[in-house]
């Protein structure tokens, strides 16, 4: 299962900041210590103090709760904090359902093909995790889980395509806007209708001119700066 969490949250600590991908290593390594029986589970103090520090190292980070990044930075922290209080077999359970939610969370970043296969290949990976936590501990075998969850993804496959083609697409009745996906001031040398839908300032050069007579009054510029 770690495995599998590993490869979820991949794509989504190379996109985020470090802090973050720090947070997810020491839950992981301190997992690996109580399955090694090497660490004892963390008290609600430890447990309190990494919230509230990852709220607020959230805030800091992005400034508010009102776009999409930091919502998605917390479902990451979460994925990764409840591996602390893991102990009875329904935690288990709410940490793959945990990872669909996260896989989910790669088609708001890339929704190309190779990024799709991934996070099939994901997808795959917690459902195994999910049948090998219905095995009987005197049959146990690596990769009847895996071979399981290939067949029961492949059963999928075909309601899953008539879905696609079929469900009609409908408009969401809300949004919440996505920082990296805003344009920045500034008209490259193509448009088209709605290729720009928001816009955030840049404090970055945009041009530079220069004027073979002495500069113009700024009220014959076709700019500002």
């Amino acid at each position: 299962m770690l495995i599998a969490q590993l490869a979820v949250l991949l794509p989504q600590l190379l996109r985020f900041p470090w802090w973050i991908s720090a947070v997810c290593f020491f839950c992981g390594l301190w997992r690996v210590l109580i399955f090694q029986q090497r660490a004892a589970y963390p008290g609600w103090p430890i447990k309190g103090f990494l919230v509230l520090v990852s709220l607020v190292c959230l805030v800091v980070q992005w400034g508010s709760m009102l776009s999409l990044d930091p919502w998605v930075g917390l479902l990451l922290l979460m994925f990764s904090l409840k591996l602390l209080e893991m102990q009875r077999p329904g935690d288990v359970y709410q940490v793959i359902l945990l990872g669909y939610f996260v896989a989910l969370t790669h088609f708001l970043y890339d929704q190309s093909f190779s990024g799709s296969s991934y996070t099939f290949a994901c997808v795959t990976m917690l459902t195994a995790s999910l049948v090998g936590c219905q095995q009987v501990r005197a049959d146990l075998r690596p990769w009847l889980p895996l071979r399981k969850a290939i067949s029961l993804i492949l059963q999928a496959v075909p309601l899953m395509l008539v879905l696609f083609v079929l469900f009609p697409r409908l408009a969401p009745l809300w949004s919440i806007p996505q920082q990296h996906s805003m344009a920045v001031t500034g008209i490259s040398d193509r448009m088209a209708m709605g290729s720009i839908s928001e816009l955030t300032q840049s404090s970055e050069l945009a041009f530079r001119a220069t004027f073979q007579a002495s500069l113009p009054n700024s009220q014959f510029l076709y700019w500002r700066g």
